[in-house]
């Protein structure tokens, strides 16, 4: 009876691998997953922000996302086709300004006075998207170095200049740290002498 059972598992395998194909789920559209996983967050994040009165959804918080959006839009229009990597240009620039909004809005513009490379970062990220699918063409790469050499040579600055600000604007801090390192180095050769 076991091999009856075998016979017409073997006989009638692949005409009913045909029927469970056609009636099974297709593969995974990544589209499909991306705007799905996007419905679940943004309605997680409207539900707590009405249970919770958090006054988070408001135009005064989202204004970034008329930027943010067109600049994902393209991303999705380039990658969905790749007939035209001049998208990414526009692509690349407005979605990095758009998370630089939205970074400037959630910290209340504090750290705008510094973060104004990261416009140059945009340009630099919307050219280099296109430099890598477009056959890597030099003239793209020497802008996108330029480009990278301005901004990070500006953060430097930035940085540097932010931290002797820190040191001055707390000028006793130094001078502590520096008597407290010499007492540690003191009391521990007073130690070693012992």
């Amino acid at each position: 009876m076991n091999e009856n059972t075998d016979s017409t598992r073997d006989s009638s395998g692949p005409a009913d691998r045909g029927a469970a194909d056609r009636y099974s789920a297709p593969a995974n559209d990544p589209v499909k997953l991306i705007v799905g996983a996007v419905c679940l967050v943004l309605g997680g994040l409207l539900l707590a922000d009405t249970v919770f009165r958090l006054d988070f959804f408001s135009i005064h918080n989202f204004w970034p996302l008329f930027i943010l959006v067109p600049g994902l839009c393209f991303e999705a229009a380039f990658f969905t086709r790749r007939d035209a990597p001049g998208l990414l240009v526009p692509g690349g620039i407005l979605t990095v300004i758009g998370l630089l909004f939205f970074f400037e809005v959630f910290t209340g513009w504090r750290f705008s006075g510094s973060t104004w490379p990261v416009y140059l970062i945009a340009v630099m990220v919307g050219l280099y998207q296109m430099y890598l699918y477009t056959g890597r063409p030099q003239p793209v790469l020497v802008a996108i170095s330029v480009l990278g050499a301005v901004a990070g040579i500006s953060l430097a600055c930035i940085v540097i200049g932010n931290f002797f600000r820190f040191l001055e604007t707390y000028r006793l801090i130094l001078p502590l740290v520096l008597i407290g390192i010499g007492v540690i180095v003191v009391a521990r050769g007073f130690k070693s002498n012992k």
